[in-house]
């Protein structure tokens, strides 16, 4: 009796607190769109994967997304490219440049052969650090980072709750959570995410079911 309920305790235990350790995962195709942008002037391509901003009479400054797909046999908790996120800053006049915008990315993937029912779109929010100027001269670079820990809405599959996290950029092979761009060039990074769950694993919700159903049986076999 002690030790079935000792299991029964230790499957409890682990259904609350183990996440999901094991899957395969397939990123079949990645899409992104920009949306929500703050402040700016002569704003164009919202609604697009390219915006651009800023009263200039040459190049505007702006944002490029290309997704990254596909991408296969991932795991819970792998990090991965989900795309390129190109920044374009060009000297523009003062005040018209954003700061911020809100990127949001649709996912077609499926995990352990079982596809997405919610593939987005996720969005995310990005802060701009904008340095307008009329040009010429040494100008400073523009900024761009998350505006906090950024996570996705969770999605369904398969019964089993996962999200998509942005966990920073990738460039020239070092980790960073921002990254700026020389006035007058473009500059690309790899947007990094990894995919999450918090539920147990169905072995753990076996060892669960069999330290109940024993539980059971113990208790209408004593009666």
């Amino acid at each position: 009796m002690n030790a079935i309920k000792t299991l029964t305790a230790a499957a409890l235990a682990a259904a609350v607190s183990l996440p999901v350790s094991a899957a395969v995962i397939n990123v079949n195709t990645v899409g992104g769109i920009w949306n929500n942008v703050v402040g700016g002037a002569n704003v164009s391509g919202i609604g697009t994967n390219e915006i651009r901003w800023g009263i200039t009479s040459g190049q505007q400054s702006g944002y490029r997304f290309d997704g990254n797909a596909p991408v296969n046999n991932l795991d819970i908790n792998d990090i991965f490219t989900v795309g390129d996120i190109t920044h374009f800053n060009y000297p523009i006049g003062s005040g018209s440049g954003i700061t911020q915008a809100q990127l949001n990315i649709s996912v077609n993937l499926d995990i352990d052969g079982n596809p997405a029912t919610n593939g987005g779109p996720f969005t995310f929010t990005f802060l701009h650090n904008e340095t307008p100027n009329t040009g010429g001269g040494n100008c400073c670079n523009d900024i761009v980072n998350f505006q906090n820990l950024v996570t996705s809405d969770t999605f369904v599959i398969d019964g089993t709750l996962y999200t998509m996290e942005l966990i920073g950029f990738l460039q020239n092979g070092n980790p960073t959570t921002s990254f700026s761009t020389i006035e007058g060039q473009a500059n690309t990074a790899q947007l990094r995410a990894r995919f999450t769950a918090a539920v147990p694993e169905p072995g753990t919700l076996a060892l669960l079911g069999l330290g109940l159903a024993g539980l059971g049986f113990s208790r209408r076999k004593k009666a």
